[in-house]
């Protein structure tokens, strides 16, 4: 159903029946409308995913159940990354141009945060905080304070949170690849961290380094974080299958666990 309809239409379906709250708000309405809701293929497919993603969740738990074949751990379909984004990317905050007015981030939210080594990475605010300006210090003029916030990168372990200014956040998406559409929202020329995959799937810094007017077509460099190397290519709908977002939920579901810190596949996966 849902799959031939205009993507600006798909969108706007999704969200608003998305979101718990606004499902419930319309299963209130009559038991009807609660039994179409809990019958539309999306949901029921949704909730089986959930179910599998919660047991895989229940295995890693417990060293007991790990299976290893050739020296990895052996414990979920390659693919299911994938399936995961396709049910829960409408979940994301749409990505939003720079408005023209101060923005105040709150706990819990979701942003784009530029990182201590210039690449852009999601990231939810955990606090926030007050810090006098280094220009009061230096030139005496009269304390003035400015918010700081504590953000933890998503995908990467709780040893990379740091605490960062204003001019380094912004809305989700818009500098990273934004789940909904990751062809659509890969611009720009700086630096941003994707999930791609050659032998496995390993965190990657993806830069666009030239788009054709005429065609559209986009250049792109590929460094893999682990050893520096990179690859330089054209945007196709094959490359774009090798490229995820890097979100708590992805990484879980696509870096084998013994690669990842633990606090990393241990967190909720809300999305």
């Amino acid at each position: 159903m849902f799959g031939k309809l205009p993507e600006v239409i798909e969108n706007l379906v999704f969200s608003y029946l998305i979101y718990e709250q606004d499902k419930q708000t319309i299963s209130h309405v009559s038991k009807y409308f609660r039994k179409c809701i809990e019958n539309i293929p999306f949901f029921e497919k949704k909730r089986l995913l959930t179910d599998r993603v919660n047991m895989v969740i229940e295995e890693l738990s417990d060293p007991v159940h790990h299976i290893k074949a050739n020296g990895h751990y052996k414990y979920v379909d390659p693919d299911l990354g994938n399936i995961w984004e396709t049910y829960h990317k409408w979940e994301w905050p749409e990505p939003k141009i720079d408005p023209n007015y101060t923005l105040l981030w709150k706990p819990g939210m979701y942003v784009d945060v530029l990182d201590k080594v210039q690449v852009w990475g999601g990231a939810r605010i955990l606090e926030v905080n007050f810090r006098e300006s280094i220009f009061n210090t230096v030139f005496g003029v009269n304390p003035r304070k400015r918010r700081i916030y504590f953000v933890q990168f998503l995908g990467w372990s709780d040893s990379f949170n740091e605490w960062v200014s204003p001019e380094k956040i912004t809305f989700f998406g818009s500098k990273t690849i934004h789940p909904l559409n990751i062809g659509k929202y890969l611009t720009g020329t700086h630096k941003r961290w994707a999930l791609y995959k050659d032998e496995n799937w390993r965190m990657n810094i993806i830069k666009v380094e030239n788009v054709d007017v005429e065609t559209n077509q986009k250049t792109i460099t590929i460094t893999n974080f682990y050893n520096n190397n990179f690859i330089r290519d054209i945007v196709t709908d094959d490359l774009l299958k090798d490229i995820r977002t890097v979100t708590d939920a992805t990484v879980f579901l696509s870096i084998l666990p013994g690669r990842l810190e633990h606090d990393v596949y241990n967190r909720e996966i809300k999305y």
